[in-house]
């Protein structure tokens, strides 16, 4: 039997029931989708917020090779020294 004929067949009451039922699929779908939208959305945010941090780390330990490499150059630490213009570069 074809879906209008059935609909024919029923009473006022039960397509008022079927609507509802549809209506309740739809609401519960749409909120499952957001749920999972935004779970990954958390998900997403959590990946950025790492990459972050390891960029920050590896631009914090980049610093810290470089400060050491042209400190070495001198014969006392020069960056974050305020005497600078007084140090003589190393012999070797």
């Amino acid at each position: 039997m074809k879906l209008n004929e059935q609909l024919k067949k029923m009473s006022k009451k039960q397509k008022m029931g079927v609507l509802t039922i549809g209506i309740a699929v739809l609401l519960v779908g749409s909120f499952g989708y957001k749920t999972y939208a935004d779970k990954q959305k958390a998900l997403e945010q959590e990946r950025i917020a790492k990459i972050e941090k390891e960029q920050q780390a590896e631009e914090r330990q980049l610093k810290i090779d470089t400060e050491t490499a042209v400190n070495d150059l001198f014969e006392k630490a020069i960056i974050d020294n305020k005497d600078a213009e007084k140090i003589a570069i190393k012999n070797d």
